[in-house]
């Protein structure tokens, strides 16, 4: 998926599982620019929680446009990724999800 990164947005990553069932895993989250990888997390993700990764705590608060690209991956197959963002003087969002 796709993220931005800039002072005037509001951009963050929400990772769940599809289901409730199952148990907890680790989860490995790349991030990519136009250069190639630039950050990895890795975070335990439970059934029935959700990780909200803030774009702009990982990166900063950037004055240029930046454009980020990630990809998430654990042992499980119900993986599932949203990222969403808020134009901060406007309130006009937008979203997209993985399928």
């Amino acid at each position: 998926g796709q993220t931005i990164n800039h002072k005037d947005y509001s951009s963050k990553l929400g990772i769940c599982y599809k289901t409730t069932d199952g148990e907890s895993d680790k989860v490995r989250i790349n991030f990519y620019n136009d250069t190639g990888k630039v950050k990895k997390i890795t975070k335990i993700l439970h059934p029935r929680e959700s990780l909200i990764i803030d774009i702009n705590k990982i990166f900063g608060s950037s004055k240029k446009l930046n454009f980020f690209w990630y990809n998430a991956e654990c042992d499980r197959p119900d993986l599932s990724a949203y990222s969403f963002h808020t134009n901060k003087r406007s309130g006009n969002s937008s979203g997209e999800h993985n399928f």
